[in-house]
Parts: C-alpha cells; structure tokens; sequence
C-alpha cells in the first residue's frame, strides 16, 4: 500500500508509480493530475486498488479506468464527473466498489447504475440526486452497500432504495427520510448498518429503530430526547 496523497510529484511521478508491477493499492488524492496519459498508465497497471479524489478529472480523463478489467475498488469522489463519465463507469463489469461522492451525477448519472450487475458497493453523497434518480437506483439487484447521504431524494425514493433486498448497509444521511421510508428500513431484515443522520427521526423514529435487526447504527441530529436514547440504549441488537 502506498499513500503519496497531497504531494508534488507530477504526472511523470504519477506515471513512474504505476509502471511499478507489484503495487496493488495506491492512494494518490489531491495531485493535480493534468495528462490523460497518466490515467491511461495507472488504468494498464497492476492496482486493483485506486484513490484520485480529489484531482480534478474530468469524463475524458476517467475514460481510461472505465474499461480497465483490473481495478477492483475506485474512489474518484470530488472531481469533474458528469453523466457522461458516469455511464463510461456503469459499463465496467470487473469493479466490485466505486465512490463518486460529490461530483454532478445528478439523476441522470446515478441511473446508468441500475443495470450494473457488478458493482456490490456504490457511494454517490452529495450529487443532486433526487427521487427520480433513487427510484432507477432502485432496480439494481446486485448492489449490497449504498451510500446516498446529502441528496434531496425524498421519502419515497428513501423507501423504493430500503425496499431492495440485497442491501445490507444503507447512508441516507440528509435525504429528507421519513416514516414511511423508516418504516421499509426496518422491515427490510437484510439491513444491518444503517446511517441516517439529520432526518429528525425524533423519539417516535429512534423506538421503531430500537425494535429493528440492525446492529450497527448512526442517528446523529435527529432530535432524539431521552424516550428515544432510553429505547435505543435497550436494544441489544444493537453491537456494543
């Protein structure tokens, strides 16, 4: 594992790391990657493990990781990713993890996803992602892990996401959640990690949550008063 991540070293340095046959996880945040052809390397390489927050990339320069076949994890949050990019990544039938946090995927992006029958893992917070996009998100059968914290997506596109079966964890922090989607949460038993900060659950939200299978839990601000925190203090499926 290497972390050059907040440094100087340049596209020829980027370059030089990624001809480098048995490195497999790298961590290259915050370059200011310029050249296409430094992705093009990085895409032929030996890493199944690959971090580029944060660069500035664009759909042209992220082209190259959409149809590499060895990658297997990808974080390409806070870049310059359209639709477009997204619908090139939607493509790739090898990567098992992708985060596309803050980017502008918007509905559009966000649905090239839907038939995907790869990816197990898909973060996409913060993308001006409404319940238009959540409700094509939804048809994804093969998605486990889904994190779609800090998007208006309503209750109802909360809801259509809780009702997938497969999903075991779910961030739906800042999304506008409320009963009729906490309510599919919890009668959906394959949820164990649950986030849904700032939804304002309340005592009402935190009881039904205490009388869930979840084990692992995140409710910060949700105006929770001592009724609820007594409840989920009580919950002994909660992990301690």
């Amino acid at each position: 594992v290497v972390s050059l991540s907040h440094n100087d070293i340049g596209d020829e340095g980027v370059t030089m790391l990624a001809a480098n046959g048995k490195l497999n996880e790298v961590y290259l945040n915050d370059l200011e990657i310029k050249n296409v052809n430094t992705i093009k390397a990085l895409a032929k390489s030996s890493l199944e493990v690959l971090s580029l927050k944060s660069n500035h990339l664009t759909d042209e320069m992220i082209e190259p990781l959409a149809k590499t076949n060895i990658l297997k994890i990808l974080n390409l949050s806070n870049n310059d990713i359209t639709p477009t990019g997204a619908k090139l990544l939607a493509k790739n039938t090898d990567l098992l993890q992708l985060h596309l946090n803050k980017n502008d995927l918007g509905d559009a992006g966000v649905s090239a996803f839907a038939n995907n029958t790869t990816l197990e893992w898909l973060s996409v917070e913060d993308n001006k992602i409404t319940q238009a996009g959540a409700f094509n998100l939804a048809k994804n059968m093969t998605l486990k892990k889904i994190e779609i914290s800090n998007n208006p997506i309503s209750d109802e596109g909360i809801a259509k996401l809780a009702a997938n079966g497969n999903i075991n964890q779910l961030g739906a922090s800042n999304t506008q959640l409320g009963e009729k989607s906490l309510k599919t949460i919890i009668d959906n038993t394959s949820i164990k990690t649950l986030a849904i900060d700032g939804n304002d659950i309340g005592d009402k939200g935190a009881k039904k949550l205490a009388d869930s299978e979840i084990k692992n839990l995140s409710v910060a601000s949700n105006n929770i008063g001592k009724s609820g925190g007594i409840a989920l203090a009580h919950d002994t499926n909660l992990k301690q």
